[in-house]
């Protein structure tokens, strides 16, 4: 996958979990996957997949050395 394929997945996916983190309180992450036809598989991918991006960014960022 070409690296401007990837951006486009990852903006379509972040959105479509940070639509999921702000749904109601009283309804499941699974009944919003379903009643918006969204895989459970493939959101937990997407988001494991995502996490795991900005984590290694902030490590990388932790390991630049300061310049004075």
């Amino acid at each position: 996958m070409d690296k401007t394929t990837h951006e486009v997945r990852c903006s379509h996916w972040k959105n479509i979990i940070e639509q999921c983190q702000n749904r109601p309180e009283w309804m499941s992450a699974k009944q919003w996957l379903n009643d918006n036809s969204i895989s459970e598989k493939s959101y937990y991918y997407w988001l494991r997949k995502l996490r795991k991006e900005a984590y290694e960014q902030v490590k990388a960022a932790q390991e630049l050395p300061l310049v004075q």
